[in-house]
Formats: structure tokens, sequence, C-alpha cells
């Protein structure tokens, strides 16, 4: 890694592929987010729009069904309530709601205790299909509706009856009875039944088959892995694709184990709202698409695990990301030899520039015919190297003229050191010649200023012939130095100029 980094540093190529690289790798990454985030709304607005659509068309098929049966029952209960002095009439009733409604598979007309003394504690009329004999059966026994568990429980205290009779008001329930009876696989619809003075006596419970909407709703499936399901108000499963999860199963008991989010969503959904949310359920993430039915009794969802709703996409963003891997790879793979081989002519110059650098000034650059910056600068380089080659072979020349004359200087120098040590030498002999004659002459000049009273006439000429040719050896001296400096011998200027002129 440091060695890549210490390439990168140090190498222009290197330098200018991984810029360009980090420039059209964040492109390409801005633009995959970009793309993975519109896409991603995109697909979701049109997964919910598609979803809550079929949940539409699915629970207007279901209010539709259900509204049969509630017309039905409000009009069966006009006559239920104008003769509620004629108890024997209940089983015609029972019978007719029964055939002229196909949907229905029974009918119970339930009162409250002892309102018909005669007929015993409780009285019931209830008609049902015996699909078994294909016919259609009549009873008065009341315990007939109460099977399983709630045998010893007289159906007063059950939910079809005193649900309708808490809330005054029509209302459909499930009936908890066990999953092998008659009405296991049945919804009541409950209606209260009042008096002329308006006071409750009993219920008309009309119970539905529910394989009758539960077709449609289990063929409900807008997405390939999606399922349909339906929650009653007490918060039991009405309708699931598992068949262990319908059957008296709460939904808290099926969600205990789920994060606090599907509590929050199970909760929207018996409250009777509409809309969708991002859970994790049952172990993979899923979308559940919701909205209520009934009158907002039920509830009626869409389960849809997210990779069936984002699959598609996901697997188009990973293949873009493996495109992207590859077109990076072979993008910084061509960046690399292309800029290697436009900077190939950089290469060469600098090779040039080296050795001009090391003294080299004869190396040959040739012209090139590139009108680009790298043309221009080879040609530049080559005009420079010439103009560079022409001035020091000129500064080559000056430097030989200049070493030529400093050498006819110093011949010079040489020769008029030469010329003065030799007049230094005569003249110092000379004034040695001198030094005899001088010192005789002052002698005598001393002697006869002392003894000129004591010497004679003789001896004074002799001492003065003997002065005089001091005197003449002395000017004989002076003599030969005035001839001598009068001789014009060669000086340092006419050297110099004789030197210079020979060149």
């Amino acid at each position: 890694m440091s060695k890549i980094k210490k390439n990168i540093r140090t190498t222009l190529v290197a330098r200018l592929g991984a810029g360009v690289l980090a420039v059209v790798t964040f492109l390409f990454v801005a633009a995959l987010f970009v793309m993975f985030r519109f896409s991603h709304q995109t697909i979701e607005e049109e997964a919910i729009e598609k979803a809550m659509h079929t949940l539409e068309g699915t629970s207007q098929h279901i209010d539709n069904i259900l509204h049969e049966v509630e017309v039905a029952n409000r009009q069966m209960l006009w006559n239920v309530e104008h003769h509620l002095d004629n108890p024997d009439v209940m089983a015609a009733y029972s019978r007719q709601i029964i055939k002229s409604n196909p949907h229905l598979l029974g009918c119970a007309i339930s009162f409250e205790p002892h309102y018909y003394p005669e007929k015993g504690d409780f009285f019931s009329a209830y008609s049902y299909i015996d699909k078994n004999a294909n016919n259609l059966v009549t009873t008065f026994d009341p315990t007939i509706l109460q099977p399983g568990e709630y045998a010893n429980v007289p159906y007063v205290g059950h939910n079809w009856f005193f649900i309708p009779k808490s809330v005054n008001g029509t209302c459909w329930v499930r009936p908890h009875v066990p999953s092998d009876t008659l009405l296991s696989n049945t919804v009541t619809c409950s209606t209260p039944i009042h008096d002329k003075e308006g006071n409750f006596v009993g219920v008309l419970a009309s119970d539905l088959e529910i394989s009758k909407f539960s077709q449609p709703v289990l063929a409900t499936k807008p997405f390939p892995n999606s399922y349909c399901a339906m929650l009653g108000v007490q918060g039991t499963y009405i309708i699931h694709p598992d068949s262990e999860k319908v059957y008296h199963r709460l939904i808290s008991e099926v969600i205990k184990d789920e994060p606090e989010e599907v509590d929050s969503l199970v909760a929207s959904m018996l409250a009777g709202e509409s809309g969708y949310k991002a859970v994790h359920l049952f172990g993979q993430d899923s979308y559940v698409f919701y909205r209520p039915c009934n009158d907002k009794h039920w509830s009626i969802c869409i389960v849809c695990p997210e990779s069936d709703i984002f699959g598609a996409n996901d697997r188009l963003i990973s293949y873009m990301i493996i495109l992207t891997i590859c077109g990076l790879v072979l993008l910084s793979l061509f960046c690399v030899f292309f800029i290697r081989w436009q900077m190939k002519p950089l290469k060469q110059l600098k090779e040039w520039a080296k050795q001009i650098a090391d003294g080299n000034f004869n190396t040959t650059i040739p012209l090139t015919q590139r009108s680009d910056e790298i043309g221009d600068l080879q040609n530049s380089l080559g005009t420079m190297q010439q103009s560079l080659a022409a001035h020091i072979e000129k500064m080559n020349q000056v430097s030989a003229t200049l070493k030529e004359r400093n050498e006819a200087l110093q011949r010079a120098h040489e020769q008029v050191v030469e010329a003065d040590r030799s007049k230094s030498v005569f003249l110092h002999n000379m004034t040695e010649q001198m030094q005899y004659p001088t010192q005789a002459i002052y002698t005598i000049v001393n002697t006869i200023r002392e003894k000129q009273m004591t010497l004679g006439q003789e001896k004074i000429e002799t001492l003065s012939k003997l002065m005089i040719t001091h005197t003449k050896a002395i000017t004989r001296l002076l003599d030969r130095i005035l001839a001598m400096s009068q001789q014009k011998g060669p000086t340092l200027a006419d050297i110099l100029k004789e030197e210079t002129d020979t060149y």
C-alpha cells in the first residue's frame, strides 16, 4: 500500500489516472445512489398503489357479500319483530332467510331466557343446511348452539348473542366453536331483536360460510409470494392461508414473539385504519398493506415480502454495481495505458532535459508535427537547445581567446619583470663601482680640510690630481648610467600591443 501511495505521489501518470478514476467513481456512485433512491421510491409507490387497489377491490367484493346478508337480516327482522307473539313462526322465518340467500349456511332466531315461558328456559329456532344429507334442517334444541367447550354455557353467553346485545346493533362475529363442528368455518351476522317498546329480546344470527368469500381473498396475490389475510374485530384470524392460524387463534398469540412495530400494525388494523407498514414479520422483512372492510369491523391485509417488491430492482442494482466495478476496472486500465501513451513524449523530453542539465548541450531534439501542448513543449525545448548550444559554442570561443590573451599578458609581464631586473642589476653594479671613487674623494676633501695648514703645495697638488682622477671615474660611470637610461627598451604597453597584434 505504501508503495502504491509513493507511486501516486511521484508519478504523473499515476496521479492523473487516480484523479480521473476518483472523479468517475464518484459520478458512478452518485448516479447509482440517485437511481437506486428514485427507483426504490417509484417501485414502493407502485407497490402501494397496486396493493391498495387490490385490497379495495377485494374489500368491495366482501362488503357486497356481507351487505347482502345484512340486508336479508334487516328484511327478515321486520317480520320477526312484528310476530313476536307467535314463536312457532320463527322456524319458518329462519328457513326462509336461508332459502332466499344462497351464501348462508344457517340461521338462528334466539331469544332471551324465559321470553317464551311455554317454550322453556331457552327458545331458539335454528335452521341449517346439512351438507351430508343435502337438505335444510330446523331444530329447536338450544344445545346445538353450545358445542365443544361451550357445551355447558347457554347460547346467551356466546359472543354471537351477547355482543350485539351489548352494542345494540348489527355486528359480525366469529363463533367460538371446535374446528370439526358445523359452524367452524363460518362468520355470523348478528342483529338484535327488539319488542314494540324497544327492549332487547333476542338475536337474529345468520351464519355465512367463510368459503363464500375466502377464495377471492386467498386468490388476492398482487405479488408472487404475497398472501392475503383477514382479521375480525376481536383480533382473530377470519381468513389466512395457514389453516392452523385461523380457528380460534388470536393474532396477539401469533405475533407475541415479533417486534413491537408489529403490535402497532395490529392496533392500527383493529382500529379500522388504512395504510401500510414495513415490518419484520415471521422472520423476514415485509410490507403489510391493510384497509378496513365490513364497515370497519374487519380488516383485510396483504403481506408481501420485500424481496417480491424490490427483488427485481435489487438484482438490477447488483448487476449495475457489478457492471460499474468492471467498468471502473476497465476504465482504470484504459486511463493507465492511454495516459502513459500520451505522456510518453514527456518521458523523452525528461531524458533530453536531463542530458542538457548534465552538460550535454549537443543533444539533438528533433522537431515534431504535433500541434498540442506537448508538441509545443518539444519544439520549444529543441529551439532552446539549439540556442543554448550556439551560445555555449560562442562562449567557448571567447573563453579560448581570453585564455590566449591571458597567456600573452603573462609572457609580457615576465619580459617586463626581466627587463626591470636587468636594469636593477646594472644600477647595482654601477653603484658599487661608484662607491670607491666617491669614498676616496670624501677622504681627500676631509684630509685637505683638516690639514690644509700643514700640507705643502706639492702634497695638495697630488691630492688634487687624485681627486680629479676619481671624479672622472665617477663621471664616466654616470655617463654610462645616463646612456643606459636613454636607451629605449620594450615597455609593458609595447609588449601587450605586440601580443595583441599577433591575434
